[in-house]
């Protein structure tokens, strides 16, 4: 039986939480959908854990200095030996400079290196982020500390605002 007696949770997020339909304008449009309470702790009838549900609800770990923001200059040239973009720039010199067909394929290239470089460097960032914990973690039981940020000269891309 759920009970509405924590003072941890607003009634706006309480509402939100259980789906109820009386909830006025301001919370079903300005409101963010993004529940960073201890629910589960609520309904369980235990002390919430706030520290917890702030650090997991956190975007910490995409803002930090030691994630990787960009490629390097030999990971962003490792593009240029994938199959696809050989087969294109094979393409490419078979046609004539400045003809339509040969502004087509320069273009095909272009975007298809694009393509492989947010690929390849959204693969290191969830490959950092899966290892992430566990080497912090793993670091603090040796005595060694984090890590050294990432060393790239690229800047950070500003957030929303």
């Amino acid at each position: 039986m759920l009970t509405r007696n924590a003072v941890d949770v607003s009634e706006a997020l309480w509402n939100l939480a259980l789906g109820h339909g009386n909830s006025d304008p301001f919370q079903r449009h300005y409101l963010g959908r993004n529940i960073s309470a201890d629910l589960w702790g609520v309904l369980r009838g235990q002390k919430p854990q706030q520290a917890l549900m702030k650090q997991s609800c956190s975007i910490g770990h995409s803002i930090s200095e030691r994630r990787p923001t960009g490629l390097t200059a030999e990971q962003s040239a490792l593009v240029a030996t994938y199959p696809t973009i050989r087969e294109l720039t094979k393409a490419l010199r078979e046609l004539p400079q400045g003809s339509k067909q040969y502004n087509q394929a320069k273009r095909a290239r272009r975007n298809e290196k694009q393509r492989l470089r947010r690929e390849l460097k959204q693969r290191i960032r969830d490959e950092w982020t899966d290892k992430q914990a566990t080497n912090d973690i793993e670091r603090q039981i040796h005595g060694i500390g984090f890590a050294n940020p990432a060393t790239d000269n690229t800047c950070r891309p500003q957030g929303t605002a």
